[in-house]
């Protein structure tokens, strides 16, 4: 099997990779989602142009107007409008984005990241050609005594602490989440609340929209609603050697250094100049 690393993507900041198609109702502009579960996810090719962006920066080209090496090794040839005189292809392929939890407001500590266990099982099962089975022991552990205790429609659960007699997510009565949920911490951050799959979906379906204005001398001309994936997202992707690549290449490892520069930002998607698309990537650890 070739080798592969699984990260994490950690939104910093409001996310906007634009889905490219015409819209007729109210939001003009729309995230992108995956096609089977309808969930915000970032295809890989937006996520491929942002590391190569990145790479630009990072990696100094030795002769001006042409890219790094190590760019073509990762990434193959910039074919910008059919320029490139021969096409090589990129060392690494990227997955999509796929979600793995959702902020939601509450009212306890402003808001927990909130996931369902399906989502989980379906990260476990990535992790596990990726990440050594020890350092998923107690994530697998979790998820099996989750099994007798799946939230209700309607009835989620949150990790809130025992003190606390009622929390509320959005509108919805938390109960306690009785389990210990340390092996979802480093996934989600410190407060987690499982949810129904129904209940995220429609969680993941009514997504924040931001009003967007151009003015020309202080007059509006022209006005537009914009979808967002909010702050606080975490999505997760799998980065591993091409098929067909070039024998003993190190573009794997080039590329994690390259996610690493800068203390593992990568600016992803639209509206970068507003602060828009700041995430940071961790790489889960990897089998030797």
């Amino acid at each position: 099997m070739s080798a592969a690393n699984l990260y994490t993507i950690h939104c910093r900041s409001n996310l906007h990779a634009g889905a490219g198609d015409q819209s007729f109702g109210i939001i003009d502009k729309h995230v992108q989602r995956d096609p089977t579960t309808r969930l915000p996810t970032i295809f890989s090719s937006s996520l491929k142009g942002s590391l190569r962006e990145k790479a630009s920066a990072v990696f100094t080209a030795q002769a001006p107007g042409k890219e790094d090496p190590r760019i073509v090794e990762i990434f193959g040839s910039d074919n910008a409008k059919g320029a490139a005189k021969s096409l090589r292809q990129g060392a690494v392929y990227l997955s999509d984005a796929y979600l793995l939890g959702l902020p939601i407001r509450s009212t306890d500590q402003l808001f927990y990241v909130a996931t369902c266990p399906e989502l989980l099982a379906d990260f476990l099962a990535t992790a596990a050609k990726a990440v050594a089975a020890e350092n998923l022991t107690q994530l697998q552990k979790f998820m099996d005594q989750l099994k007798g205790n799946f939230p209700e429609e309607g009835k989620p659960l949150a990790n809130y602490p025992a003190q606390l007699s009622k929390v509320y997510l959005e509108d919805l009565a938390a109960a306690r989440l009785e389990l210990d949920a340390a092996a979802l911490s480093p996934l989600l951050g410190p407060r987690v609340a499982l949810l129904h799959v129904n209940d995220f979906a429609r969680l993941a379906e009514d997504l924040p929209t931001v009003a967007r204005n151009r003015l020309d001398n202080g007059i509006s001309e022209n006005l537009w609603y914009e979808e967002i994936v909010a702050r606080e997202t975490r999505f997760y992707c799998t980065v591993g050697e091409a098929p067909g690549g070039l024998p003993n290449s190190t573009a794997l490892q080039q590329l994690d250094t390259l996610i690493k520069a800068n203390s593992s930002r990568v600016q992803i998607g639209a509206n970068a100049t507003i602060g828009y698309g700041q995430t940071v990537w961790t790489k889960l650890q990897q089998d030797d």
